[in-house]
């Protein structure tokens, strides 16, 4: 397994195309259901922790506010989760070690 950072642009509305207004918007009605425990904490997320199979796939999942904290994960129970659910390769990210993404998971199952 492979463990990454994956940082949100906080200006990504700017460089939106057509494609990423109709995804969002496919997303914006479908992810309630996919992921009803967390849709309502996906804005407040500013980077991913995502656990990354042998073909570099997402296999798990960890969203982080602001602050550092773990707020959504997936996927876990009835929620999917956004990047696992996709089966895409991630690409603009940096390494971080497994204990730290282990570490994480735990803080946010035991909240």
């Amino acid at each position: 397994m492979q463990y990454i950072c994956y940082e949100l642009d906080p200006d990504a509305d700017l460089s939106f195309n057509w494609y990423d207004h109709i995804s969002n918007l496919i997303t914006s009605k479908i992810e309630p259901k996919i992921n009803p425990d967390y849709h309502q904490k996906y804005h407040s997320v500013v980077y991913w922790w995502l656990e990354l199979d042998k073909n570099e796939i997402p296999a798990r999942e960890i969203g982080f506010n602001d602050h550092g904290e773990p707020i959504v994960i997936g996927p876990y129970g009835i929620n999917k989760g956004l990047f696992t659910r996709c089966n895409q390769k991630i690409k603009g990210f940096y390494p971080i070690e497994m204990y730290q993404f282990v570490e994480q998971w735990e803080i946010h199952l035991n909240h």
